[in-house]
């Protein structure tokens, strides 16, 4: 069973992200002693920023990301190489819009949407192509999105009314999306 923690507040400016950062942290750093004192099963830390309108928690983590290179382990040697290939890396709303696609293509009424129709369409989507590995041992990432001219208007434009309208709950959903997570992280 996963566990999820959540930092939120209202108003910019408390935080808030940099909390995020440390605690993942923190987390990721007691898992890694848990693995190499053999008590207990280490589990991953997935940090995901949420903040669509103001991303920042890359920010935080961009020192370690030394060996991040789309699925492979290719070393950067230049930070500018680094910082391209981690703006262009999909994130929570690439996410988002590929699972609405997938939506879209499979599904004839959105309202009708199963418990079995949501987990299928979750596993039709390959969740590690947008989460991050980072160098800390069992810390992975999600950021926003993918940082390019086209970001703001994937966030501006998508259309959540309408892919909030299947009939789960929201306790449903967040058990979908948990379930993915855990068996991704």
């Amino acid at each position: 069973m996963c566990k999820v923690i959540t930092f939120y507040s209202y108003k910019g400016g408390t935080g808030r992200t940099m909390a995020l950062a440390n605690v993942a942290y923190i987390l990721a750093q007691q898992q890694e002693e848990l693995a190499k004192n053999g008590r207990g099963n280490a589990k991953s830390v997935l940090a995901i920023d949420w903040d669509l309108e103001a991303p920042s928690l890359h920010r935080y983590f961009r020192n370690l990301f030394q060996n991040f290179h789309h699925r492979t382990k290719k070393r950067f040697e230049r930070d500018i190489d680094r910082d391209s290939a981690l703006n262009n890396h999909p994130g929570l709303i690439d996410f988002f819009d590929a699972l609405k696609k997938e939506i879209d293509r499979t599904v004839q009424d959105e309202n009708q949407i199963s418990e079995e129709m949501a987990y299928n369409l979750l596993n039709e989507i390959q969740f590690d192509d947008f989460v991050i590995e980072t160098d800390i041992p069992y810390l992975h990432f999600l950021k926003a999105g993918k940082f390019g001219k086209r970001y703001i208007n994937d966030v501006r434009y998508f259309d959540w009314q309408n892919f909030s309208r299947c009939k789960l709950s929201v306790d449903e959903r967040e058990e979908l999306v948990r379930g993915k997570l855990t068996r991704t992280a």
